[in-house]
């Protein structure tokens, strides 16, 4: 079924919640964990292929002795043959305009969510992982070594060579562009330097908007795809955040035809209070939060986003009257794999099989849910549920919204949400 999103104003109960940080205190909202192999899971989107009946093999990067990486070399490519064997993933038609993206929240980069990159890498694909956080490790290229027949082209890039001969011509050549995880800010300093492309930009944006290239990302390499990018490497961003106005940002690459906030990590490091923050700072309408382990794949018309990966993704709207030190009556939904939204649109189409309850029917015990989750920190979430919420579950029994996590398979619509200093 196919829903507005944008929440409306009935007289609602309001839901008092406390961002759970705990866990995740000390871990800086821009340093990624490395991009690292998960056992196979089923690739959530539909449209994605299967591997074909080929012999299995084991969803696990192969070993540093058996990945054998090119010495670098001074313009800061290095060539990755395709190998005879491996996980065979079949090709998906590719046409000339605008490319599909794939957004990767960080964490565990799932088989699934590779092969949707793989096979919209086309019938020879040769992928150029963008490796300018990560400092040439090979962590990326060595996962992709798994994969049968995939070219892989890794670019060291810095300041100093995005405008060599054999970083554009290799960004020529790729079928697939990957950006992967690290530090947003470098990767806005090094490719976009005060919001101008540098010559490998160029490239990179040409093929995605005239040649029907995909482009992808992992952690900071898919909050750098909109307007802006965020980052703040301190401990506590969100509380940083809305207590003190403290949020560090960089132009993003601008890939999205909409203007919308692309946020990595979400639920996993409690980064909503400095996204609300941030929507309200730059007056952006928009925002989506992927969790770790979790991916969205974008539409070459970026009319339909899919949630792809294994957890929720969060979509919030900027209220008009909201301000910086007033960060509230935000419209919120959270969106399970299989989901699909129109962010530009405010609309969604939830997956089938699921069952749904409108907020009015629910129970005293599931409107009033929340209000015991608040554990002292500075500050506290508000969330709202009104007669034209929607839930939706995979469970018999409905229960309250998990509003702070990335996972279940619950989605949630046309809810309110509001961040504030704690009482």
């Amino acid at each position: 079924m196919r829903l507005g999103v944008a929440p409306n104003s009935p007289s609602g109960v309001r839901v008092l919640a406390a961002l759970m940080l705990l866990a995740v205190l000390g871990l800086g909202a821009c340093a990624d964990t490395t991009t690292k192999p998960a056992a196979p899971t089923p690739v959530q989107n539909a449209t994605a292929p299967a591997p074909s009946a080929n012999p299995p093999v084991p969803a696990v990067a192969p070993s540093i002795q058996t990945a054998v990486a090119p010495a670098a070399t001074p313009d800061g490519v290095r060539l990755f043959p395709a190998r005879a064997t491996g996980i065979a993933v079949a090709p998906l038609p590719r046409s000339s305009g605008r490319g599909e993206l794939v957004l990767h929240g960080g964490g565990v980069l799932t088989r699934g969510v590779a092969e949707a990159i793989v096979a919209r890498a086309g019938p020879n694909p040769r992928l150029c992982l963008i490796e300018t956080a990560d400092q040439g490790r090979g962590q990326t290229a060595r996962f992709f070594r798994q994969f049968a027949g995939v070219a892989a082209t890794v670019l060291d890039l810095d300041s100093g060579n995005v405008a060599q001969p054999a970083v554009l011509a290799a960004l020529e050549d790729c079928t697939a562009h990957f950006f992967g995880g690290g530090d947003p800010k470098r990767l806005s300093t090094i490719l976009r330097p005060a919001g101008q492309d540098s010559p490998a930009l160029a490239v990179i944006r040409r093929r995605f908007e005239q040649d029907g290239v995909l482009v992808a990302g992992s952690s900071a390499g898919a909050m750098i795809v909109g307007p802006v990018t965020l980052c703040e490497c301190a401990a506590n961003s969100s509380v940083q955040a809305v207590l003190n106005g403290k949020l560090f940002r960089a132009p993003g690459f601008d890939f999205l035809s909409a203007p919308v906030l692309v946020d990595a990590h979400f639920f996993a490091r409690g980064l909503m209070g400095r996204h609300l923050f941030a929507l309200a700072r730059d007056r952006l309408p928009v925002g989506v939060g992927i969790d770790e382990d979790g991916a969205v794949l974008v539409s070459g018309d970026q009319r339909t986003w899919r949630v792809i990966g294994g957890r929720r993704v969060a979509l919030l709207f900027t209220p008009p009257d909201v301000s910086p030190d007033r960060l509230e009556n935000f419209g919120l939904a959270l969106l399970a794999p299989g989901d699909e939204f129109d962010p530009a649109k405010g609309t969604v189409v939830l997956s089938n099989g699921r069952q749904s309850v409108p907020g009015s029917n629910l129970s005293a015990d599931i409107r009033q849910a929340g209000l015991d989750f608040n554990v002292g920190l500075p500050i506290t979430y508000d969330f709202e549920i009104f007669d034209k919420t929607i839930i939706v579950t995979e469970k018999r029994d409905f229960r309250a919204p998990h509003w702070l996590s990335g996972s279940g398979g619950d989605s949630v619509l046309n809810a309110k949400v509001s961040v504030r200093p704690a009482d």
